[in-house]
């Protein structure tokens, strides 16, 4: 080790600039957590009302189904939904086919066309199975 060199002392910071620093530094850490727990709340509540005709009937059973446990299955029924679809898919038969009608299809819908042809860019460029995408790390500098 090089004797020279001596460890950096970090100057004291005066209590506001280290509640400042512990602020900003707290909400680096809490914000992304709570906008992924907001998001994934979305999702499952969104899912759940969107399958809860699927799941109505089993609630309808001889007792009663705590909500989470039909919000679970929901999840459980849109998991298998997307098993199902992405066999076809990969399947000889389903192919090429389903993908390009599904692209037809929401290239029709104005509003929907300009959300889902960047998601599908993404989609596609995240599952290729071609790694030149993701071979080079580059060190971008932030402006000034």
């Amino acid at each position: 080790m090089d004797q020279d060199t001596e460890p950096t002392e970090t100057p004291r910071l005066s209590p506001r600039g280290y509640l400042r620093k512990s602020i900003i530094t707290g909400t680096a850490i809490v914000f992304p957590v709570l906008i992924t727990a907001a998001v994934v709340l979305f999702i499952v509540n969104f899912l759940s009302q969107l399958l809860n005709p699927v799941v109505a009937p089993i609630q309808m059973g001889p007792r009663d189904i705590s909500p989470v446990l039909s919000k679970l299955i929901a999840i459980v029924v849109l998991f298998i939904i997307i098993f199902f679809v992405g066999t076809f898919t990969e399947s000889r038969i389903g192919g090429d086919r389903l993908k390009a009608g599904l692209d037809a299809a929401m290239a029709q819908i104005p509003g929907v066309r300009s959300i889902y042809n960047p998601l599908d860019q993404i989609s596609t460029m995240l599952l290729d199975g071609d790694t030149r995408n993701f071979k080079d790390v580059v060190l971008v500098e932030f402006p000034k």
